[in-house]
């Protein structure tokens, strides 16, 4: 049996739980541990609503019940249509969790909390990195919707985004079950490998030119899920300078037991 083959393979896309839409390609910060602090990007780079619709319709089209984060590699609230956009996702996917993860510099100058909310956001994250912010936020802080996280609770361990910062980590080499549940969705329709490629170095495809389903099922989507299933992600482009394949909690036993039909007696 091919435990790897595009019948298993079309079933097992219901394991993606979760998925990032990028709606503009910026940040306002230059944090020294963010590979953004190093480039030079153009705020004027957004997804077009063309896209936007394509990227909806193909996963309306695989009746995708998960997660929907309106951000990657970037600061959402740059994109000043958030909240309409917003509320295009709502009104197409009525049912799932929207998410956002915000620096929170624009919230309640440029962005208005209270609209993100009724447009039909979830959940938001505040990563609040100096004091400037922390007041302002505070008031925040009793609301479950909204998570306020300082550079203190961040934990001990910085892995260095694909290689592209330099921290490093100490754990036992492991698995990343990224390629397995999670989609990374660029604003041009490029499928990317994760939220560690800034460089966009590794590109499945694009769904301006391909369905969801034949991007999922391509040869490069199989090399890199078969790679990372058997704990040989290091060897693949991109995932061999990332330690974040060093953290040995990312294997849990929730993602083998979801994937428990890909389990052949042997690697192949």
């Amino acid at each position: 049996m091919d435990y790897f083959d595009n019948e298993n393979l079309i079933h097992s896309f219901a394991n993606i739980r979760s998925l990032q839409i990028q709606t503009i390609d910026y940040c306002n910060r230059k944090c020294p541990w963010c590979p953004n602090a190093h480039m030079d990007k153009d705020p004027g780079n957004r997804m077009s609503y063309e896209t936007l619709d394509r990227i909806l319709s193909e996963l309306q089209s695989v009746n995708y019940d998960g997660r929907i984060h309106l951000y990657l590699l970037e600061e959402p609230l740059c994109d000043d249509r958030i909240v309409e956009i917003t509320g295009i996702v709502r009104e197409r996917f009525p049912n799932n969790v929207i998410y956002l993860s915000t620096n929170g510099d624009y919230l309640d100058t440029k962005i208005m909390v209270k609209d993100l909310f009724n447009a039909g956001l979830s959940e938001m994250s505040v990563m609040h990195y100096d004091k400037a912010n922390v007041g302002r936020l505070q008031k925040y802080s009793g609301d479950p919707r909204i998570a306020l996280i300082n550079k203190d609770e961040m934990g001990d361990c910085w892995y260095n985004r694909g290689g592209n910062v330099d921290v490093t980590c100490d754990f036992p080499v492991e698995f990343c079950e990224w390629v397995l549940q999670k989609l990374y969705i660029r604003l041009n329709g490029d499928v990317i490998l994760c939220c560690s490629d800034y460089n966009y170095e590794v590109v499945y495809g694009n769904l301006m030119k391909q369905g969801l389903m034949d991007i999922w099922l391509s040869p490069k989507y199989k090399i890199y899920r078969i790679a990372h299933y058997f704990k040989h992600g290091h060897e693949l482009a991109l995932c061999g300078q990332c330690n974040r394949l060093k953290r040995k909690e990312v294997m849990s036993g929730a993602v083998r037991k979801r994937w428990s039909f890909f389990r052949p007696s042997s690697a192949v």
